[in-house]
């Protein structure tokens, strides 16, 4: 049997692709890197701000959400989503923390930054959310239809993994009902 693993976050050198420090006891369900931060979302829906010089944790910034589930760095802050309180939380580290709420719907789920802005998948709702980063709100909501996954902003495009089963719909105003199958025609057996 091989060893457990343990449980940490994990620095790899690219070029000669090799692991080159390990950040032990950090029990992160996701990191983001950019602007010349690091930073891990905690199981306990924490902000552990991570050294990218000494590969230690700087500081954990304690978040009042609900289930963190995802977080991404980049126009000056961090942000981390709360789907079950439909919120984006934006974090800016400093010496003293700055914590805000833009409120996006229940279900928001991934995030991206890039191209100006903070993109949102909201599952539930089958929508990725634009927010403005110099205002905090939001200033668009894209319907992308069954329930965004995954966003990447690269190349002047922002890019969706969307999931879900042919045919089921996913109505804005109704997001907090299970989706819906649309009908199919049955063929006609009338002579």
């Amino acid at each position: 049997m091989g060893r457990a693993a343990r449980r940490g976050i994990v620095r790899l050198d690219p070029e000669s692709s090799t692991r080159v420090a390990r950040i032990p006891r950090l029990f992160a369900s996701a990191v983001a890197a950019g602007e010349g931060r690091v930073v891990a979302l905690t199981e306990a829906s924490s902000v552990a701000v991570i050294s990218p010089q000494s590969n230690r944790v700087r500081r954990v910034i304690d978040l009042p959400a609900y289930a963190a589930e995802a977080i991404a760095t980049g126009e000056g802050a961090t942000w981390v989503s709360d789907p079950g309180e439909g919120t984006v939380w934006r974090v800016e580290d400093g010496p003293r923390s700055t914590l805000r709420t833009i409120d996006v719907g229940r279900g928001a789920s991934s995030l991206a930054v890039g191209e100006g802005a903070v993109w949102v998948g909201n599952a539930l709702r089958g929508t990725v959310t634009r927010i403005d980063p110099a205002t905090s709100r939001v200033v668009a909501t894209i319907a992308v239809g069954n329930a965004p996954r995954a966003l990447a902003v690269a190349g002047g495009e922002v890019w969706v993994t969307v999931s879900g089963v042919a045919g089921t719909t996913l109505p804005a105003s109704r997001a907090s009902t299970p989706a819906r199958r649309t009908p199919r025609r049955a063929a006609s057996a009338a002579p």
